[in-house]
């Protein structure tokens, strides 16, 4: 993320828009549009998401985090922070995985879903380093 992604609802699940490439050999992410990772290639994937989510309204607000991976726009894999009993401002929490995919119509996204005590939720794009990631890559061998 070169921006931060604002105003997410609380409790809704909101797609990440990593809106920058380091590293696309294949052309596989699309990160204008649909914000998705599509291979040219079936195979085995590993892939691994972080996000750094913080609170809008600031300080002890935060009440829990879900991050997913979506498969063809259906929940795959999840992470959680939960501090449902001692709020907090921000995290950061991290995926990883293996999954199976075709080559050609499977594609992965990266959603988070955010519980704030009040107001909304934020995806932080200004951190230098950025504390946000989305990669994804072949498994050679498997």
């Amino acid at each position: 993320r070169t921006a931060t992604q604002s105003s997410i609802s609380s409790g809704t699940a909101t797609k990440v828009q990593f809106n920058t490439e380091a590293w696309d050999t294949d052309g596989n992410y699309d990160s204008s549009t649909n914000y998705r990772f599509t291979p040219t290639t079936a195979g085995k994937y590993f892939y691994s998401a972080g996000i750094q989510c913080y609170a809008g309204a600031g300080a002890n607000n935060m009440q829990r985090m879900y991050l997913y991976i979506y498969k063809n726009g259906s929940k795959f894999s999840r992470s959680t922070i939960d501090l449902r009993n001692s709020l907090m401002y921000e995290g950061v929490p991290p995926i990883s995985g293996a999954i199976e995919m075709n080559g050609s119509s499977d594609y992965l996204e990266v959603y988070i879903e955010a519980y704030v005590a009040s107001g909304t939720a934020n995806i932080d794009g200004n951190s230098t380093p950025s504390q946000n990631w989305f990669t994804c890559w072949k498994i050679l061998g498997a």
